[in-house]
């Protein structure tokens, strides 16, 4: 793995020969040390065989407890390919239930080899192709842009998306019991709270002035 422009960039083995994709293997601990370890805003890993797939090739099984890690994580983009055509499918999280701040994840084979149909269809696919083409991607601090282009120059798929800087966040909360009593005045006061980046904020505030705290 390695930082570069906000992002950081993971590369996985996905195949089954060195047994490296199930939880408790040498690679699965340290994919979790690497992600503990991640202060990067965007998170793309990049491995061969998609975890789930509408060609021929169909999903591979083995890297559930990967893509799971790396949900589990906040990562923002899967690349694969192996499938010899285009797949994007829609955001999914740990169990691959479509969520927007879950992974996106990519299945580009259309390299020239040869192409290959799609054999089945899923809800969770928003745009599949079946023509040789390339993927561009362009990374920002923020998120990427992407746009898929045949060999005609034909684009198929063009969009962008936000990085999810991390892992979900469950939200506090709402405290209670809270008095506020006002100082030398008898003017109401207003309770309110909120969550802001990295602190809960609760305002107390005097009409017609404004104290914060």
């Amino acid at each position: 793995s390695f930082n570069v422009g906000g992002w950081h960039i993971i590369s996985l083995d996905s195949t089954s020969q060195f047994s490296q994709t199930s939880a408790g293997s040498p690679q699965y601990q340290w994919l979790q040390n690497d992600l503990a370890a991640n202060n990067s805003a965007c998170t793309l890993a990049y491995f061969h065989h998609p975890v789930r797939s509408i060609g021929p090739q169909g999903d591979t099984p083995r890297m559930t407890g990967i893509w799971a890690l790396l949900a589990q994580h906040g990562a923002d983009l899967v690349l694969t390919a192996h499938d010899h055509n285009y797949q994007r499918w829609v955001p999914l999280d740990a169990n691959g239930t479509p969520n927007p701040n879950g992974v996106t994840q990519f299945v580009v084979g259309t390299g020239g080899h040869s192409s290959q149909d799609l054999v089945r269809s899923d809800s969770r696919v928003a745009v599949s192709h079946k023509d040789y083409g390339a993927l561009r991607l362009d990374l920002n601090q923020a998120g990427a842009s992407y746009r898929f282009q045949t060999r005609t120059g034909a684009t198929v798929d063009s969009g962008s998306l936000t990085c999810s800087s991390g892992a979900d966040v469950v939200p506090p909360t709402a405290p209670t019991g809270l008095t506020a009593t006002p100082h030398g005045s008898s003017w109401p006061v207003a309770k309110a709270w909120g969550l802001v980046p990295s602190r809960l904020a609760c305002q107390i505030v005097p009409s017609p002035r404004l104290a914060q705290y």
